[in-house]
């Protein structure tokens, strides 16, 4: 057996796989953005060790609300065994989302590497592809793929102690934000609503008073928020923008926080549901009193009366923080914020505010939550190119091995 023959041929069968496999994926490429996600930045080379500093952005390029349950992300050694959203995670329109290698476990090549996007059906929804990856560079789209160098400076480990050295005055803008303008930096001081976490990881609700007269998102793409609770007057500085009919601070790093006084919850008074499921109440406390008419997995439908008790109104209410089993029939009370999706107005119970379930009469048991865990997808990717390609290789390397002249005699 010809030796050197044989790993010519291994070598060859393992670069046309590297190389033909995004061609694969990509053969039935459609325009960026069909599915409404895409892939906007990577981060896969950072200075120093790359452990838990690389990441991937996701972008909602649509005109409504994405639900990234389901979808798939994978690289070019991932395809066995890629990363799943098994939870639901609502992308607003023009809102980004970071995938962290922490979470992922996806480890990114600084040498030839591919990410694949993959829709819930299983669809290629986007895919982008690099040969090298410069040291503590973002690989970015802004009409096309380049290499932007950056300089990773951000105080993230600045204390809560440090955002009060200059102690500013509070500023109230709160009649202001009509006629502030996109990109526009505002500032605003209110009360902490929600944390970062329990309505979505990069973004929290801060209301102008504890009656909620208004309410505005603090969002902050990279997640970096200060450590605060529900009740603590807080002052923020960020740029303005609105998105689902709400408007929103986004901020950038901890210097834009100052954190005031501290409040207690039991002076944020919640509404009530009644005739109050419109766009200028979400992000607001409310709460809540209905029977359970069905238990699905992380969400129920309550039914419950209007203010005047002579109607019934059907919400749907998001139980992703909860652990509880459900039954049909059930009272249930508890508080929570109001969000919409692209199928109407949610409802999301946070336990840190209250829950209290009573068994009616008719409780069956026969309707416990189903707690069995999601299946996943099955990636689709085309064997067309890669089995043929794969074939011929390896056949390559057998024919070699077989003959007499090696090929570096050639």
């Amino acid at each position: 057996m010809n030796i050197k023959a044989f790993f010519v041929g291994i070598f060859l069968a393992i670069f046309m796989l590297i190389i033909l496999t995004p061609v694969a994926l990509s053969a039935s490429n459609q325009t960026r953005g069909w599915k409404g996600l895409v892939i906007s930045e990577i981060f896969p080379n950072p200075a120093g060790t790359d452990k838990d500093k690389e990441w991937i952005k996701i972008y909602n390029s649509a005109n409504t609300e994405i639900n990234l349950k389901d979808w798939i992300i994978s690289d070019n050694y991932g395809h066995i065994c890629p990363y799943i959203f098994t939870k639901d995670l609502w992308l607003e329109d023009d809102d980004y989302f970071i995938l962290e290698r922490k979470e992922s476990n996806i480890i990114l090549n600084n040498f030839l590497e591919t990410i694949s996007l993959f829709s819930s059906e299983g669809e290629l929804a986007d895919q982008v592809s690099y040969i090298q990856a410069p040291e503590d560079s973002i690989y970015t789209y802004n009409q096309g793929w380049l290499w932007q160098k950056i300089s990773l400076t951000e105080n993230s480990n600045q204390t809560k102690e440090d955002t009060s050295k200059d102690e500013p005055e509070l500023e109230n803008n709160w009649d202001k934000l009509s006629e502030a303008e996109s990109e526009e930096v505002f500032t605003l001081s209110g009360i902490v609503l929600t944390l970062p976490g329990q309505v979505s990881s990069q973004y929290f609700f801060l209301s102008q008073d504890r009656k909620q007269s208004r309410v505005v998102q603090i969002y902050s793409y990279n997640k970096v928020f200060p450590e605060i609770e529900v009740g603590e007057t807080l002052k923020v500085s960020g740029r303005f923008s609105s998105s689902s009919q709400l408007y929103r601070l986004k901020t950038s790093s901890l210097e834009d926080f100052y954190i005031d006084t501290k409040q207690s919850l039991e002076k944020i008074i919640p509404l009530e549901i009644n005739n109050n499921l419109n766009e200028k109440n979400l992000g607001k406390i409310f709460s809540i009193k209905g029977k359970i008419i069905k238990v699905k997995k992380n969400s129920l439908t309550v039914q419950t009366l209007n203010h005047k008790g002579d109607g019934l109104v059907e919400l749907e209410l998001d139980t992703e923080l909860l652990t509880e089993n459900f039954l049909v029939n059930q009272i249930l009370e508890a508080k929570g914020v109001l969000k919409n999706n692209s199928q109407g107005y949610i409802f999301k119970l946070i336990p840190d505010y209250g829950l209290n379930i009573y068994n009616n009469i008719s409780t069956s048991s026969s309707a416990l939550v189903n707690k069995k865990s999601v299946n996943s997808k099955t990636l689709k990717p085309s064997l067309k190119i890669i089995l043929p390609a794969l074939i011929f290789s390896l056949l390559i390397a057998w024919l070699l091995t077989k003959r007499k002249t090696s090929v570096f005699d050639l």
